[in-house]
Protein backbone atom coordinates (compact mmCIF):
# COMPACT_ATOMS: atom_id res chain seq x y z
CA UNK A 1 0.00 0.00 0.00
CA UNK A 2 1.22 3.42 -0.90
CA UNK A 3 0.93 5.91 1.94
CA UNK A 4 0.47 9.32 0.38
CA UNK A 5 0.74 12.63 2.23
CA UNK A 6 -2.92 12.73 3.26
CA UNK A 7 -2.87 9.20 4.67
CA UNK A 8 0.38 9.92 6.50
CA UNK A 9 -1.21 13.05 7.96
CA UNK A 10 -4.25 11.03 9.10
CA UNK A 11 -1.95 8.59 10.91
CA UNK A 12 -0.05 11.45 12.57
CA UNK A 13 -3.28 13.17 13.65
CA UNK A 14 -4.74 9.96 15.09
CA UNK A 15 -1.49 9.29 16.94
CA UNK A 16 -1.80 12.70 18.64
CA UNK A 17 -5.58 12.86 19.12
CA UNK A 18 -6.29 9.14 19.73
CA UNK A 19 -9.82 9.18 18.24
CA UNK A 20 -11.59 11.55 15.86
CA UNK A 21 -14.73 11.75 13.75
CA UNK A 22 -14.53 11.58 9.97
CA UNK A 23 -15.56 15.22 9.52
CA UNK A 24 -12.87 16.46 11.94
CA UNK A 25 -10.21 14.43 10.14
CA UNK A 26 -11.34 15.86 6.79
CA UNK A 27 -11.03 19.38 8.18
CA UNK A 28 -7.57 18.74 9.66
CA UNK A 29 -6.13 17.25 6.46
CA UNK A 30 -7.77 19.89 4.24
CA UNK A 31 -9.70 17.41 2.12
CA UNK A 32 -13.35 16.99 1.29
CA UNK A 33 -15.37 14.49 3.27
CA UNK A 34 -15.75 11.97 0.45
CA UNK A 35 -12.03 11.79 -0.35
CA UNK A 36 -11.25 11.53 3.36
CA UNK A 37 -13.57 8.51 3.60
CA UNK A 38 -11.63 6.87 0.75
CA UNK A 39 -8.33 7.41 2.60
CA UNK A 40 -9.80 6.12 5.86
CA UNK A 41 -11.22 2.98 4.26
CA UNK A 42 -7.89 2.26 2.57
CA UNK A 43 -6.14 2.54 5.94
CA UNK A 44 -8.85 0.34 7.48
CA UNK A 45 -8.41 -2.33 4.79
CA UNK A 46 -4.67 -2.34 5.50
CA UNK A 47 -5.33 -2.89 9.21
CA UNK A 48 -3.71 0.39 10.27
CA UNK A 49 -6.80 1.99 11.81
CA UNK A 50 -10.13 0.84 13.20
CA UNK A 51 -13.54 2.44 13.13
CA UNK A 52 -16.24 2.81 15.73
CA UNK A 53 -19.77 3.82 14.80
CA UNK A 54 -21.67 5.65 17.48
CA UNK A 55 -25.12 7.13 16.90
CA UNK A 56 -24.82 8.74 13.45
CA UNK A 57 -21.07 9.46 13.64
CA UNK A 58 -18.06 7.35 12.73
CA UNK A 59 -14.91 7.62 14.80
CA UNK A 60 -11.46 6.44 13.85
CA UNK A 61 -8.41 5.45 15.87
CA UNK A 62 -5.10 3.75 15.25
CA UNK A 63 -5.18 -0.01 15.66
CA UNK A 64 -4.12 -1.06 19.18
CA UNK A 65 -4.44 2.49 20.55
CA UNK A 66 -6.93 2.53 23.43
Amino acid sequence: MEINDKKRKIIEILFKEKELATSKIAFLISANLYQTEVYLHQLLENNIIEKKEQNSATYWRLKNEK
